[in-house]
């Protein structure tokens, strides 16, 4: 038996029925998104053909819902039309909540303003803050299939890690490949939005000391709400999801009166052959102070000395192939 808050609508669908069909379109069905984190995923696009052959085709609502009352029975199909077939999976049927409540809560940003993409495929032209997971979440892909296209080889070749990219570089951008999952009525079938939202993994340290096992709070874009919270683990790191296409977090570690406060601009890093990639590197470590801008003065060369220090390495100020790759080890990207 349905729950009370999906019986609104049997009404409306009595109404432009036959009298002699209302007592068999008395069914339904009802579709859930959600993102890896398991919160529902609002405003993506779904769906569903129904057993007369006719589709409702709209965007779910703020609980990542879509549910359709007073149809006949029998088979379904469930789409996502904005969404490549790679970029979600069936999750199978859920018991329906007893009851519902408007809007949603902790509100999270999982869904992006999708960009269309022609038949054959798009050329996009990568910006500052743009990585693989970004375009992945822009383009309705996950990260994946992007990084297999052999359209794509030249730049795996140019860089180690598709999540560090520079602007100018030119990522190819495949045609989305749909399909449809069976469903029926009389059931809520959930999915999931693969790869979205992303995981982000900092590490927290003072004097190059980790702040082990310290509670943390992160604010994504400047909203402290939903607050994002837990505590780092035995070597200072902490983890949390975050929308593929945010552009700051504020990450305070510690009690009052002792709080750390890191401000992380995300995606923004360069390839670490790059000046601006080790200061960006550096600067998320707290050794550097300066302005990201590739010059190589003082403050990187202080910055670039004390790291070498701190690791154990022939302290030159200067950033050789020993140093880069111990700052990408402990920089975890």
């Amino acid at each position: 038996m349905a729950p009370r808050w999906l019986d609104r609508g049997s009404e409306e669908a009595a109404q432009v029925l036959p009298s002699a069909e209302r007592s068999a379109a008395d069914d339904w069905i009802a579709v859930q998104l959600v993102g890896e984190d398991a919160r529902p995923i609002p405003g993506e696009r779904c769906r569903i053909q129904l057993p007369d052959g006719s589709a409702r085709d709209e965007a779910l609502d703020g609980e990542g819902f879509i549910a359709i009352r007073g149809i006949r029975p029998g088979p379904c199909a469930v789409t996502f039309p904005e969404l490549d077939r790679d970029a979600w999976m069936s999750l199978g049927e859920a018991d329906l909540p007893s009851r519902r409540t408007n809007g949603r809560s902790p509100a999270q940003r999982w869904t992006s303003q999708r960009r269309p993409i022609p038949d054959g495929g798009t050329t996009h032209r990568v910006r500052q803050g743009e990585n693989i997971e970004s375009l992945a979440f822009l383009y309705g892909h996950v990260s994946v299939t992007l990084r297999a296209d052999a359209r794509n080889a030249p730049l795996r070749a140019k860089r180690h890690n598709l999540n560090v990219l520079s602007p100018g570089d030119e990522f190819f951008i495949p045609a989305l490949r749909r399909r449809s999952e069976a469903a029926h009525t009389g059931a809520l079938h959930r999915f999931k939005r693969i790869g979205v939202p992303s995981l982000l993994r900092f590490r927290a340290l003072v004097g190059g000391q980790p702040l082990a096992r310290e509670p943390f709070r992160v604010a994504i874009d400047g909203q402290a709400n939903p607050a994002i919270e837990g505590a780092t683990d035995g070597n200072g790191f902490l983890e949390c999801f975050v929308p593929p296409d945010a552009v700051s977090a504020e990450v305070r570690v510690g009690l009052p009166p002792q709080v750390f406060r890191y401000t992380i601009t995300l995606r923004t890093l360069d390839p670490i052959t790059q000046t601006t990639g080790i200061q960006g590197r550096l600067k998320n470590l707290g050794l550097y102070e300066g302005a990201v801008d590739g010059g190589e003065g003082p403050a990187t060369h202080a910055a670039v000395s004390q790291f070498q220090m701190r690791c154990g390495l022939p302290v030159t100020g200067e950033a050789d192939d020993a140093t880069r790759r111990r700052l990408l080890d402990l920089h975890q990207s």
